[in-house]
């Protein structure tokens, strides 16, 4: 179970997929579970970072290299 809500995964397919096509139940839950999973990745990324500077909060900067790692 994912921390995330379906709502906003589902809302957020419908819009960028359009009205043509359907999105099963099953499909927003592995959705929520792989996003919430990538998060958790970049967080990790995020927190090596700022250790690496020597600081014990991550700052804006620090999900920006996150994305770049």
């Amino acid at each position: 179970m994912t921390e995330l809500s379906n709502a906003p995964i589902r809302r957020i397919g419908k819009i960028t997929l359009g009205d043509e096509i359907r999105i099963a139940p099953e499909a927003v839950i592995q959705m929520a579970n792989n996003v919430e999973s990538f998060i958790s990745t970049k967080w990790t990324a995020a927190k090596t970072v700022a250790q690496n500077e020597g600081r014990k909060t991550i700052k804006a900067s620090d999900i920006s290299a996150a994305f770049e790692i």
